[in-house]
């Protein structure tokens, strides 16, 4: 059966195995979804089953039968009506059954099954190839050129923290391998928080490589924190995806008429982290993102890297993503 995550689950189990394909609804993609649009049995493992993951329920086809484990008992069916709910520890209950199934002896899944996981397995990774590809020539410096570069350079047990905006959904759109390398504010989706999730992190974790994935008005709501990077000396690298602009809240103000408000100026971030003791960098061509990413990793500290991004870019969400407000 294929797996899909919530927003915070990302990494319980590795994004690279066969059979789990990443986050689904308003934090996810559009393809992973149909997995769930088109279930007849969804096992929930410590899911709420809410709004984020669902898109607004959008996913939720009509009868599919839910069982839901959780160990807040409060949660079960708060949101959906459930076929079974349980209230247990999802990682007890996931072992429990595991060996239940094994004395069972179950017969493989039918061919028909197979099949169905294999064609919506080949669709997801065709259209990550056709988004990757589509970054237009344009002389200017695209996301999706960021994007295969960190898959291509940044280790695979990399602890990635973003911040809230447009610029999370590029960098959700990178594999998590192991529990706990994947931090953002899903609930509240909370700017202001990347660089304290890249400081913990690093601090709990000082063996990993921690990068922090943050938008340009995200980084000026915590732009003090470079300075205890410097002074706690954690080699974090901070990936400042600078469109100046607010890219949610520009398409949301957009869709009501004339924009403005969310068009800003900018410093130079890769001078003003220099001046608080970081590494910094600027790079605005693509041509110029391995060298500094490879250099990043071997720094003793902290570093930030300013990405200046086509403000035209538009991540690739899901059509009620883009339309929230």
């Amino acid at each position: 059966a294929p797996v899909i995550d919530s927003p915070t689950s990302r990494g319980e189990i590795a994004e690279d195995d066969e059979i789990c394909f990443g986050p689904s609804g308003i934090l996810g993609y559009e393809p992973i979804g149909d997995f769930i649009r088109e279930s007849d049995v969804i096992l929930a493992l410590g899911s709420r089953l809410s709004d984020l993951q669902l898109a607004r329920n959008d996913l939720l086809p009509q009868g599919v039968r839910i069982v839901q484990v959780n160990i807040d008992p409060s949660t079960i069916g708060r949101f959906h009506p459930v076929e079974l709910g349980i209230v247990a520890d999802a990682r007890r209950f996931s072992e429990q059954l595991i060996e239940a199934l094994d004395e069972r002896r179950l017969p493989p899944p039918d061919e028909a099954r197979r099949q169905w996981v294999a064609a919506k397995a080949s669709h997801i990774r065709d259209w990550r190839k056709a988004w990757l590809a589509s970054a237009p020539d344009n002389g200017q410096l695209q996301p999706q050129q960021v994007v295969q570069a960190m898959a291509d350079i940044f280790p695979r047990d990399s602890i990635f923290c973003h911040g809230a905006g447009n610029h999370s959904f590029y960098g959700y759109f990178l594999p998590v391998d192991p529990p706990g390398a994947h931090l953002t504010s899903a609930r509240l989706g909370a700017m202001g928080c990347a660089l304290g999730y890249g400081i913990g992190a690093k601090l709990v974790r000082p063996d990993q490589t921690v990068v922090v994935c943050i938008g340009d008005g995200d980084l000026m709501l915590q732009i003090g924190d470079l300075e205890t990077l410097v002074r706690e000396k954690l080699n974090v690298i901070v990936l400042v995806f600078n469109n100046f602009r607010l890219g949610s809240q520009y398409d949301r103000v957009a869709a009501y008429g004339k924009v403005h408000g969310v068009e800003h100026g900018n410093p130079d971030f890769a001078k003003l982290a220099e001046l608080f003791g970081c590494a910094g960098f600027r790079v605005e061509a693509a041509d110029q993102l391995d060298a500094v990413l490879r250099d990043a990793l071997t720094m003793n500290g902290p570093t930030v890297i300013d990405l200046i991004i086509d403000p035209e870019a538009q991540p690739p969400q899901i059509k009620l993503s883009k339309e929230a407000r």
